[in-house]
């Protein structure tokens, strides 16, 4: 669950940069169709680059020379101390706690929104219809009518459809019904409730919800559509898939209608998005294997395994003796693990330095973030080896160490 709360945090990350980078260069500007496409994209981004492994190729390294050193062991509960779990003493995982709050919210938001979809789709049916020469409208009493839903266009009853001013209305909905804002709309509403902890996809969802008034605000003339705008009032709006004509706030859409659409920055403000996208990447998706790391311009001044003449000693002993029992001395069979039946193959990669330090201990393969977490602890117990030697100096080893976790 530790890893669930990582990939969130990585989440919002990213999703803080392409606010940032919305906010700083594309906001209050005409490129209405681009922005919407920025805002969708920038959502799956920053949902997607954390969940990427890209490795990147290394041609050089600033470690020395290093012979790898692999030797196995297995954890089981035979040679591992394995303390009594009593049940009604195990204690509260807060991870699974906060996971299962995280899950419960999603549910709740989740199911408001299918109530709130419910919703819509009884009031079209229960409504009037009104055929008129542009479309079918559904008539309704509705307070937050006009709106677009989808394919459809409701109205409100005590509003007449033959002035210009509906007329006018009528064509900015169908705008919003053409240019399919009702998906974008949906699309959000599902992002927000999986990533509610989320602020930056709730700026995002309002923006554009904005954006879209703002495309289909400028389908009419401006003049006509600004008088318009400021003679009506508008009211409270749904918090689902609808377009609302009176969406607020009014005086940015006026200023977006007036705005003089002529600008040289327009390419560059589009191309904006590039290097963003480059950037969380690189935090988030991009890793140097562990291969290419240690290796140098000169491949023939890396050491092999037989190259070594004398292998790294662990408690006067060679590793795979005297490591293997540090180990089964230490180790303990995570509790938690064991009540949930979890088992597995852990892979740690360290440095036996020049010293006979342990250094860049990591999860070269992970089974658990429970396992994992004992398996590093157990590593970074350990203490000073004898280095290993090559003609005559101490060289750095790295050395793989499979932990295997079973349970009878």
């Amino acid at each position: 669950m530790t890893a669930f709360f990582i990939y969130l945090a990585k989440v919002i990350v990213c999703s803080a940069l392409f606010t940032g980078c919305y906010w700083l260069v594309l906001r209050n500007t005409q490129l209405f169709h681009w922005n919407r496409f920025y805002i969708l994209t920038s959502v799956a981004l920053s949902v997607i680059i954390p969940l990427l492994e890209i490795q990147i190729p290394t041609s050089y390294a600033v470690a020395p020379a290093i012979a790898e050193y692999v030797f196995y062991f297995a954890t089981e509960p035979a040679n591992v101390a394995i303390p009594t779990v009593q049940s009604e003493a195990s204690p509260l995982s807060w991870t699974w706690l906060g996971f299962t709050v995280y899950l419960s919210v999603v549910f709740f938001l989740l199911a408001r929104e299918v109530v709130s979809f419910a919703r819509l789709l009884r009031l079209k049916r229960r409504s009037e219809r009104m055929h008129t020469s542009e479309t079918v409208l559904y008539c309704i009493n509705d307070a937050s009518a006009p709106f677009a839903f989808f394919r459809s266009v409701f109205w409100k009853k005590d509003i007449p459809v033959d002035s210009d001013e509906s007329r006018c209305m009528i064509r900015h909905e169908l705008a919003h019904v053409r240019l399919g804002h009702s998906w974008d709309k949906a699309m959000m509403q599902l992002v927000c409730c999986l990533f509610w902890i989320n602020p930056f996809f709730m700026l995002f969802r309002r923006e554009l919800e904005l954006v879209h008034e703002f495309a289909a605000d400028s389908e009419s003339a401006s003049e006509e559509f600004s008088s318009i705008i400021l003679c009506m009032l508008y009211p409270k709006n749904y918090r689902d898939f609808v377009s609302h004509f009176f969406q607020s706030p009014i005086k940015r859409r006026i200023f977006m209608i007036t705005k003089n659409k002529k600008t040289s920055m327009n390419m560059l403000r589009k191309m904006s998005i590039v290097p963003v996208a480059l950037v969380a990447m690189y935090l988030f998706a991009c890793n140097s294997g562990n291969e290419n790391l240690i290796k140098s311009g000169n491949e023939e001044q890396i050491l092999t395994l037989e190259e070594v003449d004398a292998k790294p000693m662990f408690d006067g002993n060679y590793a795979d003796i005297g490591f293997r029992e540090f180990v089964n001395r230490n180790v303990v069979y995570p509790p938690e693990a064991q009540k949930m039946g979890i088992s597995g193959r852990v892979i740690v990669e360290f440095d036996v330095e020049t010293d006979g330090s342990i250094t860049n201990v990591n999860i070269l393969h992970g089974a658990d973030p429970l396992l994992d977490a004992e398996a590093l602890r157990v590593i970074n117990s350990s203490p000073k080896w004898s280095p290993a030697k090559h003609k005559g100096k101490t060289v750095k080893v790295r050395v793989k160490f499979p932990f295997v976790f079973m349970l009878q």
